[in-house]
């Protein structure tokens, strides 16, 4: 599933208009908690580019949850770019690891009570436990 960055900007944008704001000048706080997998993610493209040759570099891949919030973090951001609304927006971006117990970990951070929206994760477990803090809080 491969979201285009139109979908993903009109999406945001119809997010940004039914979001009243006191001013324009207002900023918007949005949170990603997606299982980007740094730590083993980082050591994969170190390998990659520090590979001999084309056989051996063909040979490492990245999860395919890191891959998909990835290519969602990157049309989040392409998005941002292209939008045109007026407002101010914020950005946290947190590493899950597609582990509930991390996201549970996440969750517990205090900066996370002022975010107006949360989106995460890939894993149905993962978004409940983000679906239920938003509930609550």
């Amino acid at each position: 599933m491969k979201l285009h960055r139109h979908s993903l900007l009109f999406i945001l944008q119809i997010l940004f208009s039914s979001i009243a704001f006191a001013a324009v000048d207002s900023i918007f706080h949005l949170s990603l908690i997606l299982p980007l997998e740094t730590e083993k993610t980082s050591e994969r493209l170190d390998a990659f580019t520090s590979a001999q040759d084309f056989y051996t570099a063909s040979r490492i891949t990245l999860s395919e949850d890191a891959l998909i919030s990835l290519e969602f973090y990157d049309g989040v951001i392409q998005a941002l770019n292209e939008s045109h609304n007026p407002y101010k927006i914020e950005l946290s971006v947190y590493d899950n690891a597609n582990d509930d117990s991390i996201t549970r970990e996440v969750l517990k951070k205090e900066e996370l009570r002022k975010q107006d929206v949360i989106i995460g994760s890939v894993s149905s477990s993962s978004a409940k436990l983000i679906a239920d803090y938003c509930a609550r809080n």
